[in-house]
C-alpha cells in the first residue's frame, strides 16, 4: 500500500512539473555546494613535501575495479584526462569513467590532506536513481557539479565530518520542491601494509560513509532513504575499494592500475 501512494505521489510531481507548469523552472541551491568542514579543524596548506597522497591526477594514469567475487566483469574504469576545470572558484581535474556501458566525468581536487570530489561514485545522481525520472533535468545536473569532501587523510581514528547539501526547486506553479542530501563521513582505522587481490598497498585509510537522501513536496516527505558504504583509499593509489550504495553492499576492489 505505501509502495503505490508513493508512486501516485510521484506521479502528481512530475505532472506538476512536466504538464501545465512546465514552463518556467526556478532553480534556488541553499546551502553550500561547496563541501563544509565540520571537524572545526583549520585546512592544511598543500605542501609539494608532502610525501602522502591518497588521489593521484598525473595524465594517462587509471585503475579497473571488479566485484570481488566476480573479477571477470568489469565493474568500473577510470581514467585520468590531461585536462582541468573550474566551478564553484575552484580547480578539478577530470577524470573519465566507464560505468553501466557509458562514460560519464569525475571531477576531484585536493587542498593538502583534504580530498574533494564531484560528480561520479559521489555524485548525488546515483543516491537519487531510484527517483531521477520524476525529477526535472535542471535538479539532475545541478548534482553532478556539487561538491563533497570524502577524505580528510589527517584526522585519527573515529573522526568524521558532515555535509549537508540542500536544493530547492520552485516550478512556475507553485509546486515547491526540496532534495535534501545529509553525508556522513568516519574515519574508522589505518593499515600500514595491506595485501588486495594480489597488488600492495601501503598507508591505507578505511572510513565509513552514509548518505540520507530526502525528497520533500511542499513540505511533506515523499522520499526518505539512506544508504551506506565502506571504502579504502591507498598512498599513491587512490581509492582501492569500496561497497556500492545500490542496497547490495557489493564488494568492488582495484584489481588493475597504473600510475604514471
Amino acid at each position: 500500500m505505501k509502495a503505490v501512494v508513493f508512486t501516485c505521489c510521484l506521479g502528481l510531481l512530475a505532472l506538476a512539473f512536466y504538464s501545465g507548469c512546465k514552463k518556467e523552472l526556478s532553480l534556488e541551491m541553499r546551502g553550500p555546494i561547496d563541501s563544509t568542514d565540520t571537524t572545526g579543524n583549520p585546512q592544511p596548506v598543500d605542501t609539494t613535501q608532502d610525501t602522502l597522497n591518497y588521489q593521484p591526477t598525473s595524465a594517462g594514469s587509471y585503475w579497473y575495479y571488479y566485484p570481488s567475487n566476480n573479477p571477470g566483469q568489469l565493474y568500473l574504469n577510470v581514467v585520468s584526462t590531461d585536462r582541468d576545470t573550474s566551478f564553484h572558484n575552484h580547480s578539478y581535474h577530470i577524470f573519465t569513467l566507464y560505468l553501466n556501458n557509458s562514460n560519464t566525468t569525475s571531477y576531484m581536487r585536493r587542498e593538502g590532506n583534504a580530498y574533494y570530489a564531484a560528480g561520479g561514485l559521489f555524485s548525488g545522481a546515483q543516491f537519487t536513481s531510484a527517483i531521477s525520472s520524476y525529477l526535472p533535468q535542471p535538479l539532475l545536473d545541478s548534482l553532478q557539479y556539487a561538491e563533497v569532501l570524502y577524505l580528510r587523510s589527517d584526522l585519527p581514528d573515529g573522526s568524521n565530518w558532515t555535509q549537508t547539501q540542500d536544493f530547492v526547486y520552485q516550478s512556475s506553479s507553485g509546486v515547491k520542491v526540496e532534495l535534501k542530501l545529509d553525508f556522513n563521513f568516519t574515519i574508522q582505522s589505518r593499515t600500514a601494509n595491506l595485501l588486495l587481490q594480489g597488488n600492495a598497498f601501503s598507508n591505507v585509510i578505511t572510513e565509513n560513509i552514509t548518505v540520507n537522501v530526502q525528497l520533500l513536496v511542499s513540505g511533506v516527505t515523499l522520499y526518505n532513504q539512506s544508504f551506506t558504504s565502506t571504502l579504502l583509499a591507498a598512498n599513491q593509489v587512490g581509492i582501492i575499494s569500496f561497497t556500492s550504495m545500490d542496497g547490495t553492499g557489493q564488494e568492488i576492489d582495484l584489481y588493475n592500475y597504473h600510475i604514471n
